[in-house]
């Protein structure tokens, strides 16, 4: 949930968020259940006029205390569906431990039984304390996802040692078998040069996966910071950061695992 901005020049404590990003200092009159932000009536009346936010629900300023806002907010999930980009999170399979929409569950959960609305049963499927344990969890893997990043970009550089070692060892073995190993050389350094190009294109493939794994970490411990307040989000945050988590965790032990093939080197026969 958004919170409130420290006065400025101008005793401004709910600043608009659409006009703050125009460098302008404008106090708030409403607040976005679902964007989760303040804005002035004049940015309110722009955010209604797009119709996939028509139906937003706001919340007027006299309700801006923390305290009587958060008791204004109702218990439903605003995130959207992935397949279906209209469709809010809103029922829990505890079959299969999994948020989706009506639409998902009518076709991927149709034989469940442990079906659950979200916004009705929140109150027995909410529990604080995994939210608390979800953002550690999210902060930990971030890191160890950053650890692993770090080794990779070192491997790259030992791998730009490498590769020149093996050149410097190459070309001296040429010159002391003089001509008859001119071709020869050659057709090393190319099968060097190939060997180089695979195994440093493998590790940028791997950087890149781990630094998309990494993002979307960063973007559920923010969620998961944003939706404080909201425990019906709370709950949608916690179970979608749950798959990123196990996602990332494989990935980053795949990394690990393939760390081992990733030399170069020239011995000479």
């Amino acid at each position: 949930m958004a919170t409130s901005c420290s006065g400025s020049d101008e005793f401004v404590n709910f600043k608009c968020c659409l006009c703050e990003k125009k460098h302008i200092t404008k106090e708030a009159d409403t607040y976005c259940v679902e964007c989760q932000d303040y804005y002035c009536t004049p940015c309110t009346d722009l955010h209604k006029m797009f119709p996939a936010m028509s139906t937003h629900q706001f919340i007027d300023k006299s309700s801006f205390n923390t305290a009587n806002l958060q008791k204004s907010l109702p218990s439903f999930p605003v995130e959207k569906c992935e397949a279906h980009k209209t469709k809010l999170l809103d029922m829990y399979c505890a079959d299969h431990d999994d948020i989706a929409c009506a639409t998902c569950i009518a076709i991927k959960h149709r034989t469940c039984e442990n079906i659950h609305s979200v916004p009705d049963e929140i109150d027995t499927l909410y529990q604080k304390t995994e939210v608390e344990d979800m953002k550690q969890e999210l902060l930990r893997i971030k890191t160890k996802m950053e650890d692993t990043e770090k080794t990779k970009i070192l491997l790259i550089k030992e791998l730009n040692a490498q590769k020149e070692k093996a050149a410097e060892s190459i070309r001296q073995f040429r010159k002391e078998m003089e001509e008859i190993l001119d071709t020869l050389e050659k057709a090393t350094l190319k099968t060097l040069e190939e060997r180089y190009k695979n195994c440093k294109e493998k590790l940028e493939n791997e950087i890149k996966n781990l630094h998309r794994h990494i993002d979307e970490l960063k973007l559920s411990s923010q969620k998961l910071i944003k939706s404080v307040g909201n425990k019906a989000q709370e709950f949608v945050a916690v179970k979608t950061s749950r798959k990123q988590i196990i996602e990332a965790n494989e990935t980053e032990a795949e990394s690990v695992k393939n760390s081992s093939d990733v030399k170069v080197e020239f011995i000479a026969d």
